[in-house]
């Protein structure tokens, strides 16, 4: 027979387990867009930057990062990204981003 303590426990266990695990709606969520304007975090060239969700275009992180007038090749997540298209191109979260631009000499 089960007490009401070993009831009352096997509940608060139950409870627990449900509620400690992270939701598959929160967790797609936050990868889709948060709906706020906390900002998002890329990978660039190697090091994590925080880039605010209303400048998600590589248009736009190229002009945060002073290169909009350079002769520059993206790359997102192994795809290069032509030059036609980054004014279009959304960046999400997590998104790794290789930017290459050519130096002159001789």
């Amino acid at each position: 027979m089960v007490s009401r303590y070993q009831s009352r426990l096997k509940c608060d266990l139950t409870l627990f387990l449900h509620f400690s695990r992270p939701s598959p709606t929160i967790a797609l969520g936050s990868r889709l867009g948060r709906g706020d304007n906390s900002p998002m975090r890329l990978i660039l060239n190697g090091e994590p930057i925080d880039l605010p969700q209303d400048r998600a275009t590589i248009a736009e992180l190229l002009a945060q990062q002073g290169l909009i007038e350079r002769r520059v090749a993206v790359e997102v997540n192994g795809q290069i990204i032509p030059r036609g298209r980054h004014a279009e191109h959304r960046l999400a979260d997590d998104d790794v981003i290789e930017i290459v631009h050519a130096l002159g000499g001789g």
